[in-house]
């Protein structure tokens, strides 16, 4: 309904939509329709990334010291308070060079800190699924990169899907067509990682005790060399 009500009124979507009205208006409604299709819930539009917030206050006294905030993500999926998506946005017309390889960069940050997150959540009182998995987004753009992160000795980065949203009236069928399927194969997935939490085999606290005594990796590898590695898996 927000793609038709842009283009009831032009034969093109219009070139000065903000970040939020693009993304929002565009390309949100086919991701969050496909997520509530499979009973995921979703939010959108500066939602606190649960993960990176405890990494930065991880061993912090917040007593004495002040909290870090977390970052903001546009898009987030929960279950049973895990963050299991996060999607980052750009403008859909003439966004700036430098933001596709920056909201990369952040998603993957995010994916990672919630992998972190939620095998530690999970191991204080479960053993943690096999495979367990976490999805991100970014839109730059018309278009939309899926990707998918797990941990198999190290942390390991895919793209499994990409849509071009509709922003002209003449390829509006042919783009909504493959949009509607493409996140609806995104919601499947996600639907089979929230099974694979439900699964989870209950254990006593001695297990959880000794993950909590796993010290965290806390040193960051400069950016520049993330990003080198991130154009080789992320395109």
């Amino acid at each position: 309904m927000s793609n038709s009500h842009h283009l009831k009124f032009s034969d093109e979507v219009s070139s000065n939509l903000n970040e939020w009205e693009g993304f929002g208006d565009l390309t949100w409604p086919f991701i969050r329709g496909a997520l509530t299709l499979v009973g995921i819930r979703s939010r959108c539009f500066e939602i606190p990334v649960t993960g990176t917030k405890e990494r930065k206050n991880y061993g912090q006294n917040l007593s004495v010291e002040t909290e870090e905030q977390a970052c903001m993500a546009d898009g987030v999926t929960v279950f049973e308070d895990h963050q299991i998506y996060m999607a980052e946005a750009s403008l859909i017309h003439e966004p700036k060079l430098d933001k596709e390889p920056k909201d990369k960069f952040k998603v993957v940050h995010y994916m990672r800190d919630s992998w972190n997150c939620q095998i530690q959540s999970i191991a204080r009182e479960s053993v943690p699924p096999t495979g367990l998995t976490v999805f991100g987004s970014t839109s730059f753009e018309d278009e939309t990169k899926f990707v998918a992160m797990d941990y198999v000795g190290t942390y390991r980065l895919r793209q499994f899907g990409r849509i071009l949203v509709p922003l002209r009236k003449s390829h509006f069928a042919r783009r909504m067509e493959i949009c509607v399927k493409t996140c609806l194969k995104f919601a499947l997935d996600l639907e089979e990682e929230t099974v694979r939490h439900a699964h989870v085999v209950m254990v006593d606290q001695d297990l959880g005790t000794a993950c909590d005594m796993i010290e965290q990796t806390r040193t960051t590898p400069v950016k520049e060399v993330k990003r080198r590695r991130l154009s080789c898996i992320y395109h």
